[in-house]
């Protein structure tokens, strides 16, 4: 039987997955807002929850109690959704509420301190910046100085409309491709919103830290890319670990993000010493198996009322379509009772590698799902057993699962290892593939258009507009003069 050559690890116990979210179950969100610029649609596509005009009507009315978060049933267990009309009508009563609200909760413990702010104004460049919401920006942070705060931009696709018609009015015959087109378009709109609007925020803020997004409802292709982009910025401006884990399980949006939590949480069953990275030891690799698929099906919350994923079946039929019937035998091995003998017989560097892919697995069956589930879906549809059948077939036949076991076989972080975490982003890399996620912690994908972007930025740059214009990938545009 193979042995470590490593020293030896202490002895790993598993803590019990069911409280895994247990020092932050929900996550609590303050929406400040109006009829006019809170949209259903944020709800819904960002976290999973439908409410309609009337309900939306009572939660940001002047007589509803903000202590009282909305009853939103079954539909997401794993958010707390407070609610409040915004300050831009100048109601004082409205702000004093908030700001006590605010105050009351800021040294509560996690579970029950305001975890973010969304604060929803329309891109509407007639409407009048209160001197109260210039107040409570800048006092904020000492009002609840552990609560970030995200300036959140609605109706964003009346001005993506405006821009679209002025410019193929004038610029319809320039004979630009139909691709370059709308990338011209995304940041011709980013401009005119900087210019419009975004500059008198901006000296409103006084350099205060506020992330300012805008999202669209119903433009082809902009509305789901603006949902997953404040969940990707709200989940940055998380500076604690459980609240961090509790909005990657409240959010349906951003498959991307349950995925790279996975990911890291993936790190946790493996011992680093000496520069290599191994199974962790005094726990079998069913169990480990087990935990993590109860710890992934907790962040990915799927909309789940007839329990399909509660299948006791479900894990060994996502390790079959994940592995060929050699591998298989192996991990099979492992799961029946007496088989672990199968495992330990095969070197550590195996047993590491055998695992990996075991998780990796387990995370792709899971993002396909949220894929199928959450994204262009509004309302989110609930899980059925052809939905899951269906994803089971698609990994067993398609081509992701041999370039998990290519991209993790041929690695060698197990032999070269000083942290955890790279293994986590082994796993990462291996589930993302063409995707290609992001590097950084925010989890979002980045995609490859520099050369769109220069033929967009030179279009930009030859019309007049503000001093500093930042678009969409961290640029700066400068006029010209």
């Amino acid at each position: 039987m193979a042995t470590d050559s490593i020293h030896p690890a202490e002895e790993f116990t598993l803590p019990p997955a069911k409280k895994f979210l247990a020092p932050c179950p929900k996550f609590r969100l303050l929406v400040l807002g109006n009829l006019e610029s809170t949209k259903i649609e944020i709800f819904s596509n960002v976290l999973g929850v439908k409410l309609d005009k009337s309900e939306i009507a009572a939660a940001f009315s002047t007589t509803h109690n903000i202590s009282n978060p909305i009853d939103v049933g079954e539909e997401n267990p794993r958010v707390a959704l407070h609610t409040s009309a915004n300050f831009g009508s100048g109601d004082r009563e409205a702000y004093k509420a908030a700001v006590d609200f605010l105050e009351h909760r800021k040294s509560s413990d996690t579970p029950d301190r305001i975890h973010c702010i969304w604060y929803c104004v329309s891109c509407d460049e007639d409407r009048i910046i209160h001197g109260l919401e210039a107040d409570f920006f800048h006092q904020l942070s000492s009002i609840a100085p552990a609560t970030p705060i995200i300036l959140v931009f609605t109706k964003y696709e009346e001005l993506i409309a405006s821009v679209r018609q002025e410019w193929y009015r004038d610029e319809q015959k320039r004979g630009v491709s139909k691709v370059a087109a709308s990338h011209i378009l995304r940041d011709l709109t980013n401009h005119e919103f900087q210019k419009r609007i975004g500059r008198r925020w901006d000296a409103i803020l006084e350099g205060e830290p506020v992330p300012k997004l805008c999202v669209a409802t119903d433009d082809d292709g902009s509305a789901h890319a603006g949902m997953e982009r404040l969940a990707v910025a709200t989940l940055a401006e998380l500076r604690e670990k459980p609240e961090r884990l509790a909005f990657a399980a409240a959010q349906r949006s951003a498959p991307q993000i349950s995925t790279k939590v996975c990911t890291d949480l993936a790190g946790d069953y493996f011992d680093v010493n000496t520069g290599h990275a191994r199974k962790r030891s005094g726990v079998e690799m069913s169990d480990i198996l087990r935990d993590f698929f109860d710890r992934s099906l907790q962040i990915f919350n799927f909309n789940d009322p007839d329990k399909v994923l509660a299948d006791p079946q479900l894990l060994d039929q996502i390790i079959e379509s994940v592995f060929d019937a050699e591998e298989l035998g192996f991990l099979q091995g492992s799961i029946d009772i007496g088989g672990q003998d199968l495992i330990n017989g095969l070197a550590p560097h195996d047993r590491a590698c055998l695992l990996s892919q075991a998780l990796a697995g387990i995370i792709l069956f899971f993002h396909r799902l949220s894929e199928s589930q959450w994204l262009h879906r509004d309302p989110v549809p609930k899980l059925t057993a052809h939905i899951v059948d269906r994803e089971l077939s698609g990994i067993r036949t398609g081509k992701e699962r041999r370039a998990i076991f290519e991209t993790i076989e041929s690695s060698s972080v197990f032999t070269e290892c000083h942290l955890a975490s790279q293994v986590s982003d082994l796993i990462l890399k291996a589930v993302a593939q063409e995707e290609r996620f992001g590097a950084s912690e925010n989890a979002f994908t980045i995609e490859d258009d520099s050369e769109l972007q220069e033929i967009s930025l030179s279009f930009v740059n030859d019309h007049p507009g503000p001093e500093d214009v930042v678009l969409p990938n961290g640029m700066t545009v400068l006029t010209l003069n």
